[in-house]
């Protein structure tokens, strides 16, 4: 037991640290990038982002599957050689694939900027999907020191070139795009270098390989789905705001989008740490865990929300150019409260108890209800705004319906409290919404006083408790 905590300590010291430096770098990239680049080069910027968050299509879940299937296992114990080809087989499909997605979009898109961004990141997709199958391997086998430094050097990578070219005054989106990738290729290197018995493999029986490849992809593809479906909740909404109202447009709610998700840094790095521990312990240990990260969780995160006031003041000050983002901000940060469960809980559980299908259900009836939703707030109300409240409500509904789900499989009532999660997210977006921003966040203190007195669960003392 002893050695496990201490597992579970140096793996999420690494983690913090890979994700410290991550913040730093998403702080450069939301709060520099745009106030040194032009409004229309950083919203083409976001647009690359959006489109590389779509890249685990091209693997088709071999990568979700290798990490369902040997999580909580040694490094040692795998077989390299069977790992190796399904990694050569699965990059030339990428490759092929990439190509035909580039050919299709040369033959629809007239825009040379658009053109570039897909090319890019088709090439970006392709480099950190073969990145992450090695990454998967170390995270499923619990090498979290190595995944976490490739997240270091990546970010570490980033932030020295990034840095360098706002020194010198070059604001390219060609450049930035460019330097993405190549950071990406820094970290496969480095991965490749620890995974060398996997990359550099003899070659194993193909035959077997391919049927391991067969596998581990139909073990993965309902969680890459339903992973890609989660995303596509947000992504249609947006993809509507940028065809309907055009790339500025566009780039405000993604300003937005990155602001908010800045608060999650730390919580979905935690995931990654806990679930092979979680593989290697008794049913009666996991559920202590869900019951304990729950209580705490519903303590800290809606806290999150309290940063609204200090970021508006900030945006107004130093961004003056996304203070039409304000608006979205305000909106969006509650799913801090309500996607930080998500992340770090329901998901990981999911995976845990293979319930991957069920998670796809969930995620592809809540991208239903968005696209409903976002074709309403479009041509019905045609307002942005009321496309970022649908684009909210679906992932509250999704992170509801998959924590009660979660709770029922550990036979854990989760009802009330989820009852006042979201009377508190009303609460903070009505007074932000309807009264000054020092009275609304008042208001909102008081709504959260009375929400810890009430909420029995999140007592400190017992989430403390042995």
């Amino acid at each position: 037991m002893k050695a496990r905590r201490k597992m579970l300590m140096e793996n999420l010291s690494y983690a913090f640290l890979a994700q410290g430096v991550s913040l730093l770098l998403n702080l450069l990239v939301s709060l520099v990038i745009p106030r040194v680049f032009g409004v229309g080069d950083f919203d083409f910027w976001q647009l690359f982002i959006f489109f590389t968050s779509y890249g685990g299509f091209l693997h088709l879940g071999l990568n979700d599957g290798i990490y369902l299937r040997f999580g909580g296992k040694n490094y040692d114990e795998l077989d390299h050689g069977t790992l190796g080809v399904q990694m050569r087989i699965s990059l030339l499909f990428q490759i092929l694939m990439g190509i035909l997605i580039v050919l299709i979009s040369m033959l629809f898109v007239s825009d040379t900027n658009r053109i570039f961004v897909i090319i890019m990141a088709v090439l970006y997709s392709i480099v950190s999907n073969v990145s992450m199958f090695l990454g998967f391997v170390f995270r499923a086998t619990n090498q979290i020191k190595v995944f976490s430094k490739s997240n270091l050097i990546y970010s570490i990578f980033l932030i020295v070139t990034i840095s360098g070219i706002l020194l010198l005054r070059i604001s390219s989106l060609q450049l930035l795009v460019l330097l993405y990738v190549l950071s990406r290729v820094v970290s496969f290197v480095y991965l490749v270098i620890q995974g060398r018995e996997i990359v550099f493999s003899k070659r194993g029986n193909v035959k077997h390989s391919f049927k391991e490849l067969l596998f581990n992809t139909k073990s993965g593809f309902s969680l890459m789905m339903a992973l890609t479906m989660g995303t596509l909740i947000v992504g249609i909404g947006r993809l509507f705001i940028d065809s309907h109202w055009g790339i500025e447009a566009f780039g405000q709610v993604s300003f937005a989008l990155l602001l908010t998700k800045l608060f999650l840094v730390f919580v979905n790095q935690i995931s990654f740490v806990i679930f092979p521990i979680l593989r290697r312990v008794e049913e009666s240990e996991q559920r202590t865990f869900y019951l304990k990260a729950h209580r705490l969780l519903t303590l800290i995160l809606p806290l999150t929300l309290f940063a609204y006031l200090p970021l508006q003041v900030f945006i107004r000050m130093w961004l003056p150019a996304y203070e039409e983002s304000l608006t979205f901000i305000g909106l969006l940060l509650p799913l801090c409260l309500f996607e930080g469960k998500m992340k770090m809980l329901s998901s990981t559980y999911f995976k845990l108890l293979r319930k991957e299908k069920s998670l796809l259900k969930i995620n592809v009836l809540c991208a239903c209800l968005s696209l409903i939703l976002s074709l309403i707030g479009t041509y019905v109300f045609n307002r942005i705004t009321i496309v970022v409240t649908f684009m909210t409500i679906a992932l509250v509904i999704r992170s509801v319906l998959s924590e009660v789900y979660v709770s029922k499989q550990l036979n854990v009532s989760v009802y009330k409290q989820a009852f006042s999660e979201i009377s508190l997210a009303l609460v903070f977006v009505a007074s932000t919404s309807f009264l000054a921003t020092t009275q609304g966040m008042i208001v909102f203190l008081m709504a959260y006083v009375v929400y810890v007195i009430l909420s029995k669960r999140v007592i400190l003392r017992r989430v403390l408790q042995p």
